[in-house]
């Protein structure tokens, strides 16, 4: 069958303002700055006592519709990807009735009434699962319209956990149809894993409703469940079986797929992980079929290890149930002293630095990171002058639990303006800054007396039902579209 090219044409991101600066967390937690800096990075974004996942999402889709790339009508599929939905029956068709809202305010036609409107859950990996689906709608139902995947997230872990600095929160709509202008999607250039990993990382509902201290929490736990050694272990694994799996698709070595790309974006839950990820596949690569000798032997003589124990650790996979150097040692050792070799240093800076700096401050916007990171990273490029067309970027989603996915990317020939049409920088724009007072209290669910009444671009929880009976709505979010609150940023 011949297809025309698919792909995307634009990024719309939509960062809350609500902004709490890293150093300063440091000094209120006394927490190291040095490490959560190099670690994780400067800052991260918070959602008001007013937004959730659904303002945010429609604020990021009203933003891509008025770059002028969207037409309404055409709109065929709008597909949400989340894990923090507040709803367990629909979503997408949530955020399609608040632009609409939008759209009438503005004197414009509604999205298209035969649009489909799916939900993708599978924590990180559902932006990409999302953008997936919606390259196959426009292969194959879709041809000649448009297609819109809005990934958007709050993360939020309990005050004093390994998790607290990696928050973040945010949402980012991305167009797609035929003829991209950004980046082309080679569906037959793709690859997608999965194994259970029991509590890697899960939000259970029932955690809701259950006892605490003899009663019940004034507000819901939603928190994750995590084992963070466990959680990095289990991503890199399945990172390194994904690339793995898209080397077999290709009939190639895991050496060659890093050949054929220049750079590269990985889940990013915090600065430090895409770089760690990088570096097993490059280990990986080096062991493996393909990989330069000279290379391989330097680096295990200078850990200490044989090359054939590092290359059958890693065909077993690390033991079941450890983490760390624990559950592969001889895969760690190498691994450790490969992240350190300065061929690796300035190989990792020339696929991943592109949008680190922006990135730093956004935080781990679960569903929406690998996006973000596409659209920042294409962003500064242009701005910067870069001549990307036709690059090859490495595209490796995850997603806890356990899933990962691997595709390849091209970008586009005609790529800048359609990258600057994104405003990443302007969506960070106007941030407000959190004192620790106001931090907690935002970050607790109480009232913070000193913080302005925030909307996601217009887009707010109006009041949350509490009626029973036949057509009741006890529990249910009312939204409001305010254009008045709409900003420029």
């Amino acid at each position: 069958m011949n297809r025309n090219p698919i792909g995307i044409s634009a990024f719309s991101p939509w960062l809350p303002r609500l902004r709490v600066d890293l150093r300063e967390w440091c000094r209120w937690t006394g927490r190291p700055e040095s490490r959560v800096l190099a670690g994780t990075g400067t800052g991260f974004r918070m959602a008001g006592p007013r937004e959730d996942a659904y303002t945010m999402a429609a604020a990021a889709v009203m933003r891509l519709v008025r770059t002028g790339t969207v037409d309404p009508a055409r709109v065929g599929f709008l597909a949400l990807a989340t894990e923090s939905s507040r709803d367990s029956a629909v979503g997408a068709v949530i955020v399609k009735g608040l632009v609409d809202l939008a759209l009438a305010a503005e004197g414009r036609p509604p999205l298209a009434r035969d649009c489909e409107v799916p939900e993708f859950k599978q924590a990180c990996l559902a932006g990409v699962y999302a953008m997936k689906a919606a390259a196959r709608w426009l292969a194959w139902d879709g041809r000649g319209r448009q297609a819109i995947v809005v990934a958007s997230d709050v993360a939020t872990y309990a005050r004093g956990s390994t998790g607290e600095p990696t928050q973040g929160a945010g949402a980012v709509a991305v167009l797609l149809e035929e003829a991209p202008a950004l980046l082309v999607l080679d569906l037959d250039a793709a690859a997608s894993t999965s194994a259970f990993r029991g509590v890697d990382f899960r939000k259970p509902v029932l955690r809701h409703f259950l006892a605490r201290d003899g009663g019940r929490p004034d507000a819901p736990d939603e928190y994750p469940v995590f084992d963070g050694p466990y959680s990095t272990t289990c991503y890199l694994d399945e990172t390194l079986r994904v690339v793995e799996a898209l080397a077999r698709r290709l009939d190639c070595s895991v050496h060659e797929v890093l050949d054929r790309t220049s750079l590269a974006v990985f889940h990013r839950p915090y600065r430090k992980m895409p770089r760690d990820a990088l570096a097993l596949v490059r280990l990986r690569a080096l062991v493996g079929p393909g990989g330069p000798a000279d290379r391989r032997d330097a680096l295990c003589r200078a850990a200490g290890v044989a090359p054939d124990l590092v290359r059958a650790e890693l065909a077993a996979g690390p033991l079941p149930g450890a983490s760390g150097d624990a559950a592969w040692p001889n895969v760690a050792t190498a691994w450790r002293a490969l992240r350190l070799d300065p061929a690796f240093l300035v190989e990792a800076e020339a696929r991943l630095g592109w949008g680190e700096a922006l990135l730093a401050e956004c935080g781990n916007l679960y569903a929406a990171s690998i996006l973000a990171w596409l659209a920042a990273g294409l962003e500064e490029a242009a701005d910067a002058g870069r001549d990307l067309a036709g690059t090859n970027v490495l595209a490796v989603g995850y997603g806890s639990g356990d899933a990962a996915d691997a595709s390849i990317l091209r970008v586009a020939d005609q790529w800048r303006d359609a990258a600057r049409h994104s405003r990443f920088t302007a969506a960070l724009a106007g941030a407000i800054a959190l004192d620790r007072e106001a931090y907690e209290a935002v970050h607790d669910g109480r009232p913070a007396a000193s913080l302005p009444d925030l909307t996601s671009d217009g887009f707010g929880v109006d009041r949350v039902g509490w009626n029973r009976g036949p057509r009741g709505d006890a529990g249910v979010e009312h939204y409001t579209y305010e254009p008045g609150q709409t900003t420029d940023r």
